[in-house]
């Protein structure tokens, strides 16, 4: 399963606070020491593991370009 996780921190309540919803996503990529995981990522973890395909992950993407140049590196 490709999940999201959004922790609530005190950077994300302000944020929200401040209606700047469009800064969460970057948030959650810097995150991970909080326990949050952006979608791509998980994607990105399911494809490594050889539970989905390159192509299903970029068709579930919020970012598939920056997907996609991810998986071709890797």
């Amino acid at each position: 399963m490709a999940l999201e996780v959004l922790t609530t921190t005190p950077a994300i309540r302000n944020i929200i606070r401040k209606g700047s919803t469009q800064d969460i996503y970057s948030m959650i990529e810097l995150g991970s020491q909080f326990g949050m995981t952006s979608m791509d990522t998980s994607l990105f973890q399911l494809v490594k593991k050889g539970l989905i395909s390159k192509e299903e992950a970029i068709t579930y993407a919020i970012h598939r370009e920056q997907l996609g140049k991810r998986l071709s590196a890797a």
